[in-house]
């Protein structure tokens, strides 16, 4: 029998490689004869870069950027063995995990830093640039990564307002001829796993400033902002970037770089199945395993435990989801092609047990002996 297991991470308890080596340990001890190899996935989110560099060779880069709320850090991106292309995880600068609880709120966060990294690449020589643009802190149109990039962004008095989505209402001039000879050439791509556009109910503002610390006021003032914005760059552009699939993800900062940078919407599990031909890897397998923290029916909605079930069935495998606990709507999973979901907490019986020791359970092989 071939395993292979392919897991995203277990937010805030177990990376993706270590939670897929302890579930190849655990089932190899319950099945000696087995072959069982584990690959960590991403869909654009965290952890992408790392999920890339297990499965290619490719170099990390570091360098000290701003962090959401200016402070300096040291960030990471990967690079490719040629040079040429860069893979930038906005979350390593711009990311809602660089915050403590209480610092959490989008209008004073910004994408500065993701525009540090981005610049650093360009000046390194790469020509071809994949930003994953998931886990963000920020929703600020992507003002701040512009900025970086050389755009002078002002008010009407002539001043600099480019720090934050509270700037965004009082936006009245872009500058961004710096921004396009400097990225004159490069290629974009913009990978995540959400479609959203920049505006409304679907939008940025709406969906996910609130799980970065956004009340109902303050989402009001955003999304205000965010509409001056659109409107400035509908005039300054002559195209209306705002609805375009993927505008609203990383708190606009995908709108961003395709309305500025000509960045191309990819799916981020897509992306990364095909540069790690994970597809041939699951036809030559026997039995998939996939899987993330929590699994519900957000999963279908262009989750890497989908894009694995999407393969899978493309091929007659059979497949397992394996996550920390089972949310709102998981039934739908097995309807949409899973053969079965197990929880963490469902075979300890604890959920505080679960998410503290998940290493221990996923290597325990009294839990694979019937898989």
């Amino acid at each position: 029998m071939k395993v292979l297991i392919l897991f995203d991470s277990f937010k805030g308890s177990i990376s993706a490689a270590d939670a897929g080596r302890a579930l190849q340990e655990g089932i190899l001890k319950a099945h000696p004869g087995w072959h069982v190899k584990y690959m960590p996935i991403a869909d654009g989110g965290e952890n992408t870069v790392d999920a890339i560099e297990y499965s290619l060779d490719m170099s990390r880069r570091y360098l000290k950027v701003n962090d959401p709320l200016g402070r300096r850090i040291t960030a990471s991106y990967t690079v490719s063995q040629d040079g040429q292309t860069a893979i930038i995880e906005m979350s390593k600068a711009s990311g809602l995990t660089l915050l403590e609880p209480h610092e959490r709120n989008p209008m004073k966060t910004s994408t500065y830093g993701t525009g540090e990294m981005i610049r650093d690449a360009i000046d390194s020589g790469c020509r071809r640039i994949i930003v994953t643009v998931g886990g963000s802190a920020t929703n600020d149109g992507g003002i701040g990564c512009l900025a970086a990039l050389g755009a002078r962004i002002t008010d009407s008095e002539g001043k600099d307002a480019f720090w934050g989505a509270e700037k965004l209402p009082f936006i009245t001039g872009i500058d961004a001829a710096p921004v396009w000879k400097l990225t004159s050439g490069i290629e974009f791509i913009v990978a995540c796993d959400v479609t959203n556009p920049l505006l409304g109910a679907k939008g940025a503002t709406c969906v996910f400033s609130p799980q970065k610390g956004a009340d109902q006021k303050m989402c009001h003032h955003m999304e205000k902002g965010m509409e001056n914005y659109a409107c400035l760059c509908r005039r300054i552009l002559g195209s209306d970037f705002s609805s375009a699939q993927g505008a609203g993800a990383g708190g606009g900062i995908g709108f961003a770089l395709m309305a500025f940078l000509k960045g191309r919407f990819e799916c981020g599990f897509d992306l990364i199945a095909e540069m790690t031909g994970l597809e041939e890897i699951i036809k030559n397998s026997d039995m998939i395993i996939t899987g993330e923290g929590k699994m519900d029916r957000q999963t279908l909605m262009g989750k890497a435990p989908f894009g694995v079930l999407r393969l899978a069935q493309k091929y007659h495998k059979k497949i397992t989801g394996i996550c920390g606990i089972k949310g709102e709507g998981w039934e739908e999973l097995l309807t949409a092609g899973f053969d079965q979901i197990i929880s963490l907490t469902q075979l300890c019986g604890s959920e505080k047990y679960s998410f503290e020791n998940p290493e221990k359970i996923l290597a325990d092989p009294i839990y694979w002996e019937k898989i």
